[in-house]
């Protein structure tokens, strides 16, 4: 089934389809910046793509073209290895008496940016729901 998919490239109209949930994640139930939204697929759509990431994985790392930095895809990484590391690095420098300028990104509200109606529209034209 996954193979045939795979090769037609084609996925069959029940694997696209999900149901969006918010979650309420703050104090405030009556303002929508405080809910966290879940997209509920498929079991088999996900099946095939954790076998997808797998596979991409499994080859950029017999390749050694997976760099250690990128820590949201290598076995055993999260950000708590990240921020060691990025720790050490910074430690390093400074411990060289090099000057090291840092610049700290928060994306946490990157999401509330989009603009939801522009979204809607390229879904309905690629009958997305």
């Amino acid at each position: 089934m996954f193979g045939m998919s795979l090769t037609s490239k084609v996925l069959p109209s029940d694997w696209k389809q999900a149901n969006i949930k918010p979650i309420f994640m703050k104090v405030r139930k009556d303002q929508a910046c405080n809910y966290h939204h879940v997209s509920l697929t498929s079991v088999v759509f996900k099946v095939l793509g954790s076998i997808i990431n797998d596979t991409l994985v499994s080859h950029l790392e017999r390749n050694q073209s997976l760099s250690k930095s990128w820590h949201g895809f290598c076995k055993g990484c999260s950000i708590n290895t990240y921020l060691i590391d990025s720790y050490d690095f910074v430690t390093r420098l400074l411990d060289d008496c090099l000057l090291v300028d840092v610049i700290l990104l928060d994306q946490a509200k990157a999401f509330d940016k989009v603009q939801h109606q522009f979204v809607l529209l390229k879904m309905e034209a690629y009958k997305v729901h």
